[in-house]
C-alpha cells in the first residue's frame, strides 16, 4: 500500500466532517421539533381543563347564590319560632 491510500484526501474529509455537521443538525432539529410539540400538547390540555374548570366554578358559584337566597336569617327563624310557638298556645288553650 501506498501512503497515498493510507491517507484520506482533503476533500473525503471534508465530507466526513459535513456528514457529522448534518447529522447534528437534524438530531438538533429533531429534538426541537419534539419538544415544543409536547410542549403544546400539554398547554392545549391544560387550556381545556381549565375551561372546564371554569365553567364548573361559574356553576357552582350559581349554586351558592341560589343557596344563600333559600337560606334563613337567624332573626328570621326567631320570628318564625315565635309565630309557631304562638299558634300552638292558641291550639292548646280551651275555649
Amino acid at each position: 500500500m501506498t501512503s497515498e491510500s493510507q491517507t484520506m484526501s482533503p476533500g473525503v474529509m471534508e465530507r466526513h466532517i459535513q456528514t457529522i455537521l448534518i447529522s447534528i443538525v437534524t438530531g438538533s432539529l429533531i429534538f426541537a421539533a419534539t419538544y415544543f410539540y409536547t410542549d403544546n400538547k400539554d398547554k392545549a390540555l391544560a387550556k381545556s381543563q381549565l375551561e372546564v374548570l371554569t365553567v364548573q366554578v361559574l356553576e357552582m358559584r350559581a349554586d351558592v347564590k341560589s343557596l344563600q337566597l333559600n337560606v334563613v336569617r337567624p332573626d328570621e327563624l326567631r320570628d318564625l319560632q315565635r309565630r309557631v310557638l304562638d299558634l300552638e298556645r292558641a291550639i292548646k288553650t280551651p275555649r
